[in-house]
């Protein structure tokens, strides 16, 4: 649009005078409405960027997903009456990273029940740890001492009178770029 500078009307850029007081119009349309085409050309570029970060983060939590997978071989733990609950279970961890990349090992946490009811959540980091990396193109060994948290004194004491069974689910959560992926892990342990 272009504006008459004398009465200040707006007239369309194919305009050449003002029809109230047969000025010249301006050759260029005002600066207001010229840029008005490069904002939402530039708005519009953030969006395909934002959109193209988006996929790539799916992409690259898609690669990481079907190229990582853990397994636990083998839980250290007491299983006597007089050690539970255990001060730490450790856990020796295979992890088959099939990708290019190397991420890390963040964290993890474990819902342990009987057939009844749950008993206790294992945790890692506890304290001051910090995260365990994963090898790129190989199977990497880790070996993490979980601890006991949120303990439910009650349920052991009326849960655990003969042998049981503990099954302990959660998830491993790891990382690449600061980015956070997760796996669910289970491992179980006849107490006593």
């Amino acid at each position: 649009m272009k504006r008459c500078r004398l009465c200040g009307r707006e007239f369309p850029d194919s305009y050449t005078f003002c029809d109230q007081d047969a000025s010249t119009l301006p050759a260029f349309p005002s600066p207001r409405r010229r840029w008005m085409p490069v904002a939402l050309a530039a708005g519009g570029l953030v969006a395909v960027l934002m959109a193209a970060a988006i996929a790539g983060l799916q992409m690259v939590r898609r690669y990481i997903g079907s190229h990582i997978a853990f397994e636990i071989t083998g839980v250290s733990m007491e299983s006597n009456r007089l050690s539970w609950p255990p001060v730490d279970v450790e856990l020796n961890l295979r992890v088959h990273n099939r990708s290019f990349l190397d991420p890390s090992l963040r964290s993890m946490r474990f819902e342990c029940a009987t057939s009844s009811r749950s008993l206790v959540a294992l945790e890692w980091p506890s304290g001051f740890s910090r995260e365990l990396s994963i090898a790129a193109n190989r199977d990497t060994d880790l070996s993490v001492k979980v601890s006991p948290r949120h303990i439910d004194p009650d349920s052991i004491l009326s849960d655990l009178q003969g042998q049981a069974r503990l099954v302990c689910r959660g998830p491993a959560v790891f990382s690449l770029w600061g980015i956070e992926f997760s796996r669910d892990l289970e491992f179980e342990k006849i107490l006593w």
